[in-house]
């Protein structure tokens, strides 16, 4: 059981046009705080933006038992479609470990992979006292083509196929937003991990809170 309190500053510098259109550069909340560009059209229908993916330490081979660290960051985009209550996006992310020594040894065991993901949501007003958002997704994940020699990219230990459902919850108050939200899912690998020649399933349950200032 992993738990984290992580404070975060969300910012968002726009400029609009007189038709509605925006552009607009910060750590926006929809990126997950990353680093990112972006413009909107036709009165927030259309966002679509480019971010950075803040570097964070990994490890360098994780399955040694004397471990050294390494930086692991990447790029991505997103395009999301905004329709009334009804959100849906796609995403595309690359992460990339600087220093693979796991992939040196096992070439199967790279962590520089592709990851694509659909999501869509609901947003539902409650008796005027908060939203209700249910949301639903899927991801599929591939190691980075110019390694695989064309190679079926489902061998590779960082390859796999996910789906989730999730719900959360928004009230503001005044210039407060308080949310909570919630998701359950899995996410299912190789069938012939590279280690452990088995079957991966990975379960999901994340719970996430968070209050912000306008």
């Amino acid at each position: 059981l992993d738990c984290d309190v992580k404070p975060a500053v969300f910012t968002k510098l726009q400029y609009t046009f007189d038709g509605g259109n925006q552009i607009y550069i910060g750590t926006p909340f929809e990126n997950e705080g990353e680093p990112s560009v972006g413009a909107t059209f036709g009165n927030g229908l259309v966002d679509v933006s480019a971010f950075y993916i803040t570097p964070t330490d990994v490890y360098k081979d994780p399955y040694l038992t004397e471990r050294e660290e390494t930086r692991e960051d990447g790029f991505g985009g997103k395009f999301a479609l905004n329709i009334k209550s009804f959100h849906a996006s796609y995403e595309l992310r690359h992460t990339e470990v600087k220093e693979d020594q796991a992939a040196k040894r096992f070439k199967k065991l790279s962590r520089n992979v592709f990851t694509h993901n659909l999501s869509a949501s609901y947003n539902i007003e409650v008796c005027g006292l908060f939203f209700l958002e249910p949301s639903m997704d899927v991801t599929y994940a591939m190691n980075d083509a110019k390694e695989n020699n064309g190679d079926d990219d489902d061998n590779w230990a960082e390859s796999y196929r996910g789906a989730g459902i999730g719900l959360s919850l928004t009230k503001m108050i005044g210039n407060v937003i308080a949310n909570v939200s919630a998701k359950v899912g899995e996410n299912r690998y190789a069938n012939d991990d590279p280690i452990f020649d088995a079957e991966r399933v990975d379960d999901i349950a994340d719970f996430t809170g968070a209050v912000t200032w306008l």
